[in-house]
């Protein structure tokens, strides 16, 4: 099991994470040439080492993180909170006026939908 150091919350298990995906894809400009956009949804690197990524905290504070995970070894490395719409008033992925946030990958993606939770039944009547 991944241990995920959330900022926000402290140290916590992944199954209270979804995988937003590579933080350091850029969003294209409205307006790019469809190439751009199928090149930014389909086309994704594989890499080995060192490598960002958006997680969305679900099962606790609700924020985005950038984590930096070894792909080879998933030992995590470090997190660092991103700005969500709650920090700043911007929608995730860019700021009022369009352009990325952060210097690397823009902002976090669009709220994947959080794995089902396991309803135990207990307390229905």
């Amino acid at each position: 099991m991944l241990l995920i150091p959330c900022p926000h919350c402290g140290e916590r298990a992944q199954v209270e994470f979804a995988y937003g995906g590579d933080a350091t894809k850029r969003r294209p400009a409205d307006g790019a040439p469809d190439e751009a956009w199928y090149e930014y949804v389909y086309l994704r690197g594989n890499p080995r080492g060192p490598h960002r990524e958006w997680w969305l905290h679900h099962g606790g504070c609700g924020r985005w993180i950038r984590v930096i995970r070894d792909t080879a070894t998933h030992a995590v490395l470090g997190a660092e909170p991103a700005i969500d719409s709650r920090d700043s008033g911007v929608v995730p992925g860019g700021s009022a006026s369009g352009e990325p946030r952060e210097e690397e990958g823009g902002g976090p993606p669009a709220a994947p939908v959080p794995p089902p939770r396991r309803d135990t039944g207990a307390g229905e009547g």
